[in-house]
């Protein structure tokens, strides 16, 4: 029970059909490659299944900054984000580039349900519209506006 298996990957493939999205299979068993065009932006969407989770990656979110300058702006308001978002979270990779995902508990078809995949890739378009450019300039700008540290102050990390 809980492992990667041809039946979990058809449950998979079953609701991309169902949501009625394309989608790529990965090098690997329980890999999909897909994505979406935002408001602003497009963004490939990883899907990887394992044992107990299934993950909804969308990496790189934003390419992260190489100036300090940045990140000491980018990563607290990364942090403070991730308090106001739901089931999904903002993390920063070996390359300090920004990922978003989405992680559920996958076990089975009786435990994880069409209605869950479809809020998954809802709250990745939703995530990856509605903070985009507020990233990306922060990643990008110095002294770009952030709606968290400029309500309360700037905040040093170093």
């Amino acid at each position: 029970m809980g492992e990667v298996n041809q039946e979990k990957c058809d449950m998979i493939e079953n609701y991309f059909a169902q949501y009625g999205w394309k989608y790529n299979r990965g090098d690997e068993m329980g890999v999909w490659h897909t994505g979406f065009r935002g408001d602003v932006a497009s963004f490939n969407i990883t899907v990887r299944v394992t044992e107990w989770w299934i993950y909804f990656i969308v990496n790189p979110f934003v390419v992260g900054p190489k100036e300090q300058e940045l990140r000491n702006r980018l990563y607290p308001h990364l942090l403070r984000l991730n308090q106001d978002i739901n089931v999904a979270k903002y993390c920063i990779d070996r390359d300090f580039d920004v990922v978003l995902t989405v992680e559920l508990p996958c076990d089975t078809a009786a435990t994880f349900q069409y209605g869950e995949f479809e809020d998954a890739i809802n709250l990745v378009c939703h995530y990856c519209d509605k903070y985009y450019l507020e990233v990306l300039k922060l990643a990008t700008e110095v002294g770009a506006p952030s709606s968290y540290l400029d309500e309360a102050g700037d905040v040093d990390i170093s």
